[in-house]
């Protein structure tokens, strides 16, 4: 799951944009509500179950 957002934040960077990478001990609410609160206008959420999952 680490390597997973890790690839994402660079792609990110790599395309020019703007990333934020939390890793913090927070629940996911928590963050989320955070990033609302900085104004962060898209948020990809990486989580276990969401890797777990098959998506095409």
């Amino acid at each position: 799951m680490i390597i997973l957002s890790e690839t994402l934040y660079q792609t990110g960077l790599l395309n020019k944009h703007d990333c934020l990478y939390d890793d913090s001990d927070e629940s996911a609410g928590t963050k989320l509500a955070v990033m609302d609160l900085i104004g962060i206008p898209w948020q990809l959420v990486v989580g276990p179950r969401g890797t777990q999952a098959k998506y095409h």
